[in-house]
């Protein structure tokens, strides 16, 4: 195994024919050079360092892939060739990933300013600051920027001027991990110190504000209508138009993640080492199957078939009925969801691989071993699979 190597984010690549094998879990970085011993085959289209904080899942745009260099640093990297495009040191330390949509890449830095960048050529659209207050992970949705401060206003700015179009207090000591809003047919919602709300998305002004109960860990899911949101106690579906809860349902333990939503059921997992399904019209439960361990990532549903991590294995299971369609050792427990595409589920794991693996059958198309764990959710796109690993590498492998 020859390692990647690369003397600055994006200036060489990496690509081989076949795969070499050396020695694991050796990182070093000489005379300026970072070097990983990740294992290099004809899939590997290139690799480069990434500045440590690959743990979180790039974002596409342009044709490059947008990804944080360091705590300071957003770089684009040419989804092709893997050579750095530009990069933008921020005023302050990156708190979040970066969301692109529209041509622009947003995010929000440690001390309250959001942040606009043109994909394409890395210029400043423009910067906002929020009273020095963190923001949440923006979500953009019609050209508007909407995040949470953490001193307890929800902003929504002008995804193209900067400018704040409002700005409402929704709580007076919202925790440091409340999640990001979601937005869908004109509304925004919103998970606030253990309070789901809706707000009108064009004026702020409020629709509903309920307590379904208490910890609502998760940006909710919104579907068909319905919005559900899980917490310490449950699961709840909520009207999206009123507030009103349709059901709910206590399975015994916590929901840590948000439920996939597909063809009238909703899947979750709980606490306690089960996945559960429901029917999304009545609340009844569908099936119940115990794990082989907490399930703390967001299933994916495709094809009817639902694709989750499952202890140290990836699992397949019908979404219908809750029976087993395959598993798949994947080597240790993942804590990055999966990813689908062509037939085909891609997912990291703590043995520091990424794993390819038959959507129908379960059988292992093709693993690569990298340099570190591999905790990101890879990212699909053009017949190239994009993940970020803990040695500190940015990987792009051909599907």
């Amino acid at each position: 195994m020859v390692g990647c190597r690369a003397w600055s984010l994006g200036t060489a690549s990496a690509n081989a024919a076949g795969g070499r094998k050396g020695p694991r879990n050796r990182r070093s970085r000489q005379g300026g050079e970072s070097m990983t011993d990740a294992e290099v085959t004809d899939r590997t289209l290139w690799c480069v360092p990434g500045g440590g904080v690959l743990y979180r899942t790039p974002a596409m745009a342009d044709g490059a892939v947008h990804v944080l260099d360091g705590f300071f640093d957003l770089a684009a990297i040419d989804a092709d060739t893997g050579q750095r495009r530009w990069t933008l040191r921020a005023d302050a330390g990156i708190g979040t990933s970066p969301v692109a949509v529209d041509g622009g890449v947003y995010f929000a830095d440690t001390v309250g300013c959001l942040t606009a960048v043109d994909a394409a050529t890395g210029e400043v659209r423009w910067k906002w600051r929020a009273r020095r207050s963190k923001m949440s992970k923006p979500t953009v949705a019609d050209h508007i920027v909407y995040s949470l401060a953490h001193d307890g206003s929800m902003w929504a700015v002008d995804g193209l001027t900067g400018q704040p179009v409002w700005n409402v207090r929704v709580a007076d000591h919202p925790t440091s991990n409340d999640p990001s809003p979601a937005v869908s047919q004109g509304s925004l919602y919103a998970a606030v110190g253990g309070r789901l709300l809706a707000l009108d998305t064009t004026t702020g002004s409020r629709r509903w504000d309920v307590r379904p109960f208490g910890g609502v860990r998760q940006t909710p899911t919104v579907a068909r209508g319905v919005v559900y949101v899980g917490g310490d106690e449950g699961l709840v579906a909520m009207d999206a138009a009123t507030g009103q809860e349709r059901w709910r349902l206590s399975p015994g333990g916590a929901v840590w993640a948000s439920p996939a939503v597909d063809e009238g059921i909703a899947v979750f997992g709980v606490e306690g080492w089960c996945l559960t399904a429901v029917d999304t019209g009545t609340g009844q439960e569908r099936w119940r199957v115990k794990t082989r361990g907490e399930i703390h990532s967001s299933p994916v549903v495709v094809d009817a078939t639902l694709y989750i991590r499952n202890g140290k294995h990836l699992w397949a299971v019908d979404a219908v009925t809750g029976e087993e369609r395959w598993k798949q050792e994947t080597g240790a427990a993942q804590e990055s969801s999966a990813a689908v595409a062509d037939g085909t589920v891609y997912i990291g794991s703590e043995d520091e691989s990424l794993w390819a693996v038959d959507a129908v059958t379960g059988e292992e198309r093709w693993r690569l071993h990298t340099g570190g764990e591999v905790r990101a959710t890879p990212v699909v796109a053009d017949g190239t699979v994009y993940v970020g690993s803990e040695d500190d590498f940015l990987y792009a492998i051909h599907t």
